[in-house]
């Protein structure tokens, strides 16, 4: 995979990824009974599309980067694991 098309791959996530985070707020902003469905729904999104997500970055993309910036990438590895720990 080229660079280019692995940083549009992982942006294409982080707006899917959003989109479930959208969805599910809005669901707790309207909490009700019947919402109950919509909040595990966007919640089982966020996780089927988070893990791979984060292989990818962390595999592909960190490893280029961490260089040039480590203090950067040691943040968003906090990042990924806080992220892990709410799922």
């Amino acid at each position: 995979m080229t660079p280019t098309a692995a940083t549009d791959s992982l942006r294409a996530d982080h707006r899917r990824i959003e989109t479930q985070l959208d969805g599910l707020l809005d669901a707790l902003l309207r909490l009700a009974p019947d919402r109950v469905g919509d909040i595990r729904r966007h919640f089982a999104g966020i996780r089927r599309l988070a893990e791979p997500h984060f292989a990818q970055e962390e595999g592909v993309f960190y490893p280029r980067l961490r260089p040039l910036d480590p203090a950067r990438l040691d943040r968003m590895d906090e990042q990924h694991e806080h992220t892990r720990d709410l799922r």
